[in-house]
């Protein structure tokens, strides 16, 4: 009744209707008052007006802010008036991609004009990220020598709809475990694993998205050789300061299967990111823990440039983690994993990176435990 009453009230303000609302967000639009059209925007829509040169206006203004999530909102609603609106999709396209949603940002592009696309560099097909990264691990126990991991990354966009990526991995490590009896020269056993990794998203509508990986890797321990297989199918719903991933891996690493299904909600509280969170929830067959929670925490701390920091909570191996990229398959049981990134973001959309991991280790077969250290810099190129 509350509401029904405030509603009433502002129908009843003079100046909220159609022609009073067009002439002053108009003249608070040209004079790029953004703040002051965002108020009057509202009381307006609270009165019920709502057209689609206010919601265009209200998504600009929202945009110009810095306030993304917001301007998805209006501009939704634009499209609700004309679905085919090049402005609304335009700016959508440019929201989704400041959220850092690269992917699903290029539902919008299909119905932009081809001299558009082309300006924009959006025509398909086309090369939309190039990366390498590489990481020194420094584990504190005699037993084990200093591991090393790296990849190669490529992606490209095959249509406005699908996009895939590519990933050469490469894992080396030499140990010794006497425990390993069956093994020969288990004093000193030499650890290489490639993988190749592929993942493929493709854009339902601008809201979905269906996603497929499939992980490959040659393993050799000492003397014996495994093959591993890593499959993940999931999908991932875009709202506005959410976007919602649910997904189910099926594995088989050192000839052990493993089930895993997640569920990752990402959160963008100021409608940028400025500031945002990644939480994942892990159910698992495998060793260790049934249940895992990982938590990321991001935030801007001065133009171009972010901090994260992040945990991961519960004890496992044969682990797989960002979409199946990531595979933590050592004999040893990591207890804790939490850790910091730095990124900052140079010109020619050229992204560093540079990070650091603790882990707290248990020993195959023993109660004892051992700390890893891991640094950790990449670079990317993305379009």
């Amino acid at each position: 009744m509350l509401a029904l009453l405030d509603m009433a009230e502002a129908r009843a303000q003079p100046g909220m209707d159609y022609p009073s609302v067009e002439a002053r967000s108009l003249a608070l639009f040209r004079k790029a008052d953004w703040k002051a059209l965002t108020g009057y925007g509202r009381q307006a829509l609270a009165a019920g007006v709502d057209y689609l040169n206010l919601r265009l206006r209200l998504g600009y203004a929202a945009f110009a802010s810095g306030d993304y999530a917001t301007a998805i909102v209006h501009y939704e609603k634009a499209l609700g008036f004309d679905s085919y609106n090049e402005t609304a999709r335009y700016h959508m396209h440019y929201a989704r991609r400041y959220l850092g949603q690269h992917e699903i940002s290029t539902a919008e592009a299909e119905r932009l004009p081809s001299e558009m696309l082309r300006r924009e560099g959006l025509m398909t097909p086309g090369v939309t990220l190039i990366g390498a990264e590489f990481s020194y691990k420094s584990s504190l126990v005699d037993i084990r020598n200093n591991p090393a991991y790296g990849h190669l990354t490529l992606g490209h966009r095959v249509s406005h709809r699908l996009h895939l990526q590519h990933a050469i991995t490469n894992y080396s490590q030499r140990i010794s475990e006497p425990l390993l009896t069956g093994l020969a020269n288990n004093t000193n056993i030499i650890i290489g694993q490639t993988g190749l990794w592929n993942r493929a998203a493709f854009n339902i509508d601008r809201r979905w998205q269906a996603l497929a990986v499939y992980q490959y890797q040659n393993s050799s321990f000492g003397s014996l050789v495994y093959h591993h297989h890593v499959l993940m199918l999931g999908g991932k719903y875009y709202g506005s300061r959410i976007a919602l991933q649910g997904d189910v891996v099926l594995a088989r690493m050192l000839d052990t299967g493993l089930v895993q299904a997640e569920l990752t909600l990402h959160a963008y509280p100021l409608g940028n990111q400025d500031l945002y969170g990644i939480t994942t929830l892990t159910a698992r067959d495998g060793p260790g823990s049934p249940f895992l929670v990982r938590q990321v925490l991001g935030a801007k701390v001065s133009k171009g440039a972010w901090l994260e920091a992040y945990a991961t909570i519960g004890s496992f191996r044969n682990y797989v983690e960002a979409d199946g990229l990531y595979l933590y398959n050592a004999i040893d049981t990591d207890r804790l994993k939490a850790g910091a990134t730095a990124y900052l973001q140079l010109p020619r959309s050229i992204l560093l990176h540079l990070g650091y991991t603790f882990e707290d280790r248990q020993l195959y077969g023993r109660t004892i435990h051992f700390f890893q250290h891991s640094f950790t810099g990449g670079i990317t190129w993305r379009h």
